[in-house]
């Protein structure tokens, strides 16, 4: 293709992730539109070298924003909200892409995402907010093929992971040696282990709002999944993003709907 045009609209409140990605199957030529630390990124490759164009501002404060990418040959234009927000040009001499189907909107399989790390300057999450009204060529992208993990957009959210209830606690847990308190809201309650073994030593991944088969898992009083919003996860203090997670099921990351 001597030209291309891509359009969308977004909303995040998140600084990284892959809003669309198209290549072929060398997965040299592709066009790539990404955010990161909040501003938009758009890299193009027509077969001898990309090109990167990026916004001078910010666009993950939560509003609705549209964008366009426009490129003809190795010149490439984008726009934010109808105003030219940054251009430039591809590398090399050749002027065409060459991609072909599937197209990703909103993130990347894991095997695709580790080949093509580059050419999303090391943005490999999904895109944590909502996408609307894509266009590639002037044509409407209506049904996906494929969805994982993908649901509806509220027109109210908060900060979070959704899993299904609305109120908010402080959930606070400290493990010293043997003893293992835990206080949520205004409520605690101490634990004391068994003597002599201090330490807690797993191999198996952390799981957040449920386990793929509760009836194996030990000590565990039930066999329902978490059903709400969870945010703020801290581990040994320091704040864990859920933007890179593996999901199973209908779970709906960094975004909880308020209504």
């Amino acid at each position: 293709m001597e030209h291309s045009t891509i359009s969308l609209e977004f909303r995040t409140r998140h600084e990284d992730g892959i809003l669309f990605y198209v290549t072929n199957s060398n997965k040299v030529d592709f066009i790539a539109i990404f955010m990161k630390q909040g501003r938009v990124n758009v890299m193009f490759n027509c077969g001898t070298g990309p090109g990167l164009l990026t916004t001078t501002d910010v666009y993950n404060l939560g509003e609705w924003h549209s964008l366009e990418f426009s490129r003809r040959g190795q010149m490439g234009v984008l726009y934010m909200d109808n105003a030219t927000a940054a251009q430039g040009s591809s590398q090399g001499t050749t002027s065409s892409i060459n991609v072909k189907s599937p197209i990703y909107l909103g993130g990347l399989p894991r095997n695709v995402s580790s080949q093509v790390k580059n050419n999303l300057r090391g943005v490999t999450g999904s895109f944590p907010g909502c996408i609307r009204k894509l266009e590639v060529e002037d044509r409407q992208m209506l049904r996906p093929r494929v969805s994982v993990g993908v649901t509806g957009c509220s027109q109210k959210v908060e900060t979070g992971t959704f899993f299904g209830a609305n109120h908010s606690h402080l959930i606070l847990s400290v493990k010293n040696k043997n003893i293992v308190s835990l206080a949520v809201g205004t409520t605690s309650n101490l634990a004391i282990g068994r003597g002599g073994v201090t330490a807690t030593d797993t191999m198996n991944p952390l799981y957040i709002g449920g386990v793929p088969d509760p009836s194996k898992t030990r000590a565990v009083a039930t066999q329902e999944q978490y059903v709400g919003c969870i945010r703020y996860l801290q581990i040994n203090g320091k704040l864990q993003s859920m933007a890179e997670s593996t999901v199973y099921g209908n779970v709906q990351l960094n975004s909880c709907p308020t209504i």
